[in-house]
Order: structure tokens, then sequence, then C-alpha cells
């Protein structure tokens, strides 16, 4: 999978929560933190391209996917190294 690479100024990592299906969206257009998590959560649910390059990514977990979620809910994985 090739990345696109996103201005710094412009990437953002998005952590929905919605109580109402008993699901976390999360979505991403950070290099660092597609790559942390499609190796914890396997392929997304969805990508986001720009010139065949991918943009962005979004996964959808179950409330019920205790592990996953303690996995890449984390300042490790979402954050990782700021400037």
């Amino acid at each position: 999978m090739k990345l696109y690479n996103t201005d710094f100024e412009e990437q953002e990592t998005i952590v929905h929560i919605d109580y109402a299906r008993s699901q976390i969206h999360l979505y991403s257009c950070r290099k660092t933190v597609i790559k942390k998590l499609k190796d914890k959560l396997g392929e997304p649910n969805k990508v986001y391209k720009i010139r065949e390059q991918v943009s962005g990514a979004s996964w959808t977990l179950t409330f019920e996917d205790k592990r996953k979620i303690t996995s890449v809910l984390s300042r490790p994985t979402l954050i990782g190294s700021v400037k």
C-alpha cells in the first residue's frame, strides 16, 4: 500500500465513539498511524485515495472487540512522536 504524504499541518486522527451502535470508528490520514492501525487491526474498512496513493483509512470496531480497542486506543499508537 503506497501512502500519500499528507502535509504535517493537515494530518489528523479521529476517534468517534457511537454508543447507540456500540461501535468505535477510527480514521487517520497520518502515515505512521495508518501503518500501526493496519498492523493491529488488519486491512481498513475504507481507504481514501489521492492519485492512486492512500491518503487516509478508517476502521470500525464493535465494543465486543475489547482486546483490539485496548491495543489501539493508546498514546503511542494514535500520537506516537510529536514534533
